[in-house]
């Protein structure tokens, strides 16, 4: 029974590790696993607006001198038709009405010979998530929503779990008036809900994404405080710490050779819960439009911007995929935290 108990647990950490997993290396190699290259994914084509997954279209790439990315014009031939060497090229639009493009726009090995156009000007492209109102590819956006959601669920942990500590530490070693102090203000910070403080701080903070990571950590680390209080309370009355004082060992050296190596274990587990709740805020914040600005893709922008689609029969998938990825997402850290609990202890 203890056999099949422990494989369990390993079972809950390898599926919820490989997931966090894939979503590290989506987000760090993002745009290799993506078609849409412009920056945010915030290529508009208002023609390929609420494609349903796995549609295809054609795209031509028109340079544009203007900018340091390539425009794309959706194409619904599979062919050019009356290709004139070195002079234009016609194609026929979504609406089937025919448009001609001057050659001498494209590169010049491209302007004599049909073939060689096609294969470096024509881009036949799926989207396997189909496309928002806006005719962006959701399935490029969803990385980058990932990406943009791990860093900040990440640095708002760190920052937590850092500020948690220290409160903790000071409060739980030197106790007295020092630690009724600290603790009256946890209980303040405490009575207020962790989304509502982070609204009111992103309010009087400047809009971005170091400003919504700090709020979200300035919302998150009582939890964290709390419990390395209680932990370090109890290690405190232990002889070892005692025989450290009486050596006059400095207050900082008691702390980080003797007293943090007992207590780690709880707040690695604690981590991993302000990981989930930290991308939960986030999206909450972005889906109440006050999280990163607004071109930056997240999957609260995302769901905020889908979910009216949800009770029609057209673009339920634009709230469903980054649902789906954030609810899994929070599970598996969840399902991480547990399992990590469950050895440690």
């Amino acid at each position: 029974m203890q056999k099949k108990i422990t494989l369990f647990k390993h079972i809950n950490l390898l599926i919820g590790a490989a997931y966090l997993l894939l979503w590290i290396v989506l987000s760090v190699f993002a745009y290799t696993f993506i078609p849409d290259n412009s920056p945010n994914a915030n290529r508009q084509l208002l023609e390929l607006s609420q494609l349903p997954p796995m549609s295809k279209t054609i795209l031509l790439r028109i340079p544009n001198p203007a900018t340091e990315q390539d425009n794309y014009v959706p194409l619904a031939t599979q062919k050019a038709s009356n290709f004139q060497a070195h002079k234009s090229i016609t194609f026929q639009t979504l609406r089937g009405i025919p448009t001609t493009f001057s050659l001498s726009i494209f590169s010049p090995e491209s302007q004599g010979n049909e073939a060689v156009f096609i294969e470096k000007n024509i881009i036949n492209q799926t989207f396997y998530m189909g496309t928002d109102s806006y005719g962006r590819d959701v399935w490029s956006r969803l990385v980058l929503g990932g990406r943009i959601s791990l860093l900040i669920g990440m640095c708002a942990m760190f920052l937590s779990v850092i500020i948690g500590t220290t409160i903790g530490l000071i409060a739980g070693y030197f106790g007295g008036k020092i630690d009724a102090l600290l603790m009256w203000f946890m209980s303040v910070v405490w009575a207020i809900p962790s989304l509502l403080l982070a609204i009111v701080l992103g309010i009087v903070m400047k809009r971005g994404l170091e400003q919504v990571m700090l709020a979200i950590a300035l919302s998150t680390w009582v939890e964290v405080a709390r419990m390395v209080r209680g932990q370090v309370m109890g290690v405190k009355a232990q002889q070892y710490i005692e025989a450290t004082k009486a050596l006059g060992l400095g207050t900082f050296r008691i702390f980080t050779k003797h007293i943090l190596p007992n207590i780690w274990s709880p707040i690695i587990i604690m981590a991993t819960a302000n990981f989930g709740s930290a991308i939960l805020i986030e999206s909450g914040l972005s889906f109440l439009g006050m999280g990163v600005s607004a071109e930056t893709p997240t999957w609260g922008r995302m769901i905020y911007e889908g979910y009216t689609f949800i009770v029609f029969e057209h673009g339920k998938w634009l709230a469903i995929f980054p649902g789906v990825a954030l609810i899994l997402l929070v599970i598996s850290m969840n399902m991480i935290g547990n399992s990590l609990r469950d050895s440690l202890e």
